[in-house]
Order: C-alpha cells, then sequence, then structure tokens
C-alpha cells in the first residue's frame, strides 16, 4: 500500500501541475515594438536531400509581407544526393536573392543543421538572422512579427511551430507541439526562457558575435537549445513568441521510426534543460505507469485522473491553438497522454542505447 499511496500522491501532483499551468499560461505577449523603418534581414535554410520541398518552401519565402530589396535568402546546400542542388539553381536564376553556399564540410565542433548555419552567418549582410527548415512554411507576416517582438532587445526570438495535420497520426504530433510550446511559454513567462523552436527563430547579429559565432555551441544535436543558453550566458534575453504571424507550419514525421529519431534528439537537448524541468517532465513520464498501478486498487479513481489530465491537456492545447490562430481537433485527445508516454519513454530508451544519433542520413 506504501508503494500506492505514493504513486497516488504523485498523480495528484501531476494533475495540480496542470491546473497551475492553465493558472500562470497568459494569452498576451509583452507589448511589441514599434518599428519605424524595417531592416535588411537574412533568412537561412539549411538542405539536404529536400528536393521534395525546395519548390513550396521558396515559392513561402517569396511571398513574405516584406520590403523586397530588404531580404536577403542564403540556402546551405549540405552535399545532397537528390535533385536539390540542381532545383535550387533554378530558383537562384528566377531571384537574385537567393543565394546558394555549398557545404563541403564539418566546421570544429560543428555537426548537423549547426553546421551548416554557422557556415551561412559569414555570408549575411543583416543584423537579423531568420533560421527555418526545408520542410517548414512561415506566414506572410513572419519577419514582422518576430522583428516587432525582439528589434528592441539583442537577442534569440523564437516563434510557435505547429504540425500540419490530416489523419490520426499527424494530429497527434500536431497537439504534441502546441502542448510542448504552451509550457514553454508558460516556463518562459513564469521563471525563463528555456528553449526556442530551431524551426521558426530569429537571432540578432549583436547575440550572435558576442557568442563568438555558432562555432563557440558546445557540440550539440539541439542547435537552437544551444544557442540559446549561450546567449543567456552572455547577457542576452529569449522570448517565445505566440501569435497566429508568427507561427509556422511544419510537416509531420512520416512513421514510427522517422518520429522517434526526432524525439531521440529532442532527448538530447531536454537533458541539458535546467534541473527543474527536467524533474518535472520525470514527473509527467511517470503518470500513466501510476494511473495504471491505481487501476488495480481504484479503478474508478484512476479513470477519473486520465479523464482530468486528458481535459487539461486539451485546455491547454486548445488556449495555445486559439492564441495562434490553429485549429485543435479534440476527437484525439484521448489518446494523447499514451501516445505521449510512449514517445518520451521510446525516444529516452533508444537515445540511451543508441551509439548516436541520425540526421538526415547521417549518425552523429
Amino acid at each position: 500500500m506504501t508503494i500506492t499511496f505514493f504513486l497516488l500522491a504523485l498523480v495528484i501532483m501531476v494533475i495540480s501541475i496542470d491546473v497551475l499551468v492553465l493558472i500562470l499560461f497568459q494569452t498576451r505577449n509583452l507589448s511589441a515594438s514599434q518599428v519605424s523603418e524595417w531592416p535588411m534581414v537574412s533568412i537561412l535554410v539549411p538542405m539536404r536531400d529536400e528536393a521534395s520541398n525546395v519548390k513550396a518552401l521558396l515559392e513561402c519565402l517569396f511571398e513574405l509581407d516584406y520590403p523586397q530589396d530588404k531580404i536577403e535568402i542564403l540556402i546551405g546546400e549540405d552535399r545532397s544526393i537528390d535533385d536539390t542542388p540542381d532545383l535550387l539553381k533554378k530558383y537562384a536564376r528566377l531571384d537574385p536573392r537567393v543565394t546558394i553556399i555549398d557545404i563541403t564540410t564539418d566546421l570544429p565542433r560543428l555537426v548537423a543543421k549547426a553546421n551548416v548555419i554557422g557556415q551561412l552567418i559569414p555570408y549575411c549582410k543583416s543584423d537579423y538572422y531568420f533560421i527555418t527548415d526545408a520542410d517548414v512554411r512561415v506566414p506572410p507576416g513572419w519577419l514582422k512579427a518576430l522583428l516587432t517582438e525582439g528589434v528592441d532587445q539583442a537577442g534569440v526570438i523564437g516563434g510557435t511551430t505547429v504540425v500540419e495535420s490530416h489523419d490520426f497520426w499527424s494530429n497527434l504530433q500536431r497537439l504534441d507541439w502546441l502542448l510542448a510550446q504552451g509550457l514553454l511559454f508558460v516556463a518562459g513567462n513564469v521563471i525563463r526562457v528555456v528553449a526556442v523552436s530551431g524551426t521558426n527563430m530569429m537571432i540578432t547579429k549583436a547575440c550572435c558575435q558576442d557568442i563568438g559565432g555558432y562555432q563557440k555551441i558546445p557540440y550539440s544535436l539541439t542547435e537552437d537549445i544551444g544557442m540559446l543558453t549561450a546567449a543567456k550566458r552572455a547577457g542576452y534575453t529569449g522570448r517565445n513568441v505566440l501569435d497566429p504571424m508568427a507561427t509556422a507550419v511544419i510537416q509531420a514525421q512520416p512513421g514510427w521510426k522517422s518520429l522517434i529519431s526526432q524525439r531521440s534528439r529532442w532527448v538530447y537537448g531536454v537533458l541539458r534543460l535546467p534541473t527543474g524541468i527536467v524533474f518535472l517532465l520525470l514527473l509527467k513520464v511517470l503518470f500513466l505507469p501510476a494511473v495504471l498501478w491505481l487501476a488495480s486498487w481504484w479503478g474508478i479513481a484512476a479513470l477519473v485522473a486520465y479523464l482530468l489530465k486528458s481535459l487539461f491537456n486539451l485546455v491547454l492545447i486548445q488556449t495555445v491553438g486559439t492564441k495562434v490562430g490553429q485549429t485543435v481537433s479534440t476527437k484525439y485527445i484521448v489518446f494523447f497522454e499514451l501516445y505521449w508516454f510512449l514517445m518520451a519513454v521510446t525516444g529516452l530508451v533508444t537515445h540511451v542505447l543508441s551509439s548516436g544519433t541520425s540526421w538526415k542520413g547521417r549518425k552523429y
């Protein structure tokens, strides 16, 4: 019975934390800055074997609501083995703002995406670096939205990224991303910003220079957390923005294997977050096993606890979705806690047992 009461206390604690998160969640951001004149900006995109995404991404960037003569698009072509290089050259001929940088080597201490971004930055002509991925689609107001949130404070600004949903599998991923960014937003408001989305972020030139560039970030497969950590150590601030015009859409992972590989990389970054955040995430992981144990003693109570947890998840996810102008499919929420537990545990186990992490066909 001692174990049972301990697990009951754990379940109550997790649900209480959910209630606290909902209370602390603020649907307003800090006051946006006034921009008298839009500055020159640089958009940095790493690409490796992205032939299926080149057209949609570049057409998306070409439609940004921003002075066209103040945008430069730098593509890091990272030794693709598909048709990506040929497609990029085609679009570069159509629009002089597109510059292709061939990534042929790895910089010391840098791997994967961080290596590409680190080699693109020296080519930037602006004071503001916007970073996204090839499978991401940003809204027309993306540049202006992040600039008005961060132009007066040198540092790292993160927008919101949601998963494009069309079936059961992608909808669960969509719920996952919305919940995660809601939790990050609350953490940033209450304590401090602990992470930003590397698929949708802005870094100021001043911040990047003061930390010594990407080369000074400790070895990391989660370059967004590494950059934010380095920026805060240098005295800069970070910020998460919840706004429809700062919200990008990313493609869902197509299958279990690719999703677990993604989660394994995320675990690498999560384990480097502040100890208190890691502890709270551990409690969340233990929630489902605790409920299953309690079900053998108090079945109705365990069911009520699971439904309450699902309800609080749904309320927070819907609140975040409303704030960023994205719809949420409520019919999948009852499966979400099981999905989240399986992703967390499998990602952790894969990370611990694996001899490295795979990214874009390479192992690190």
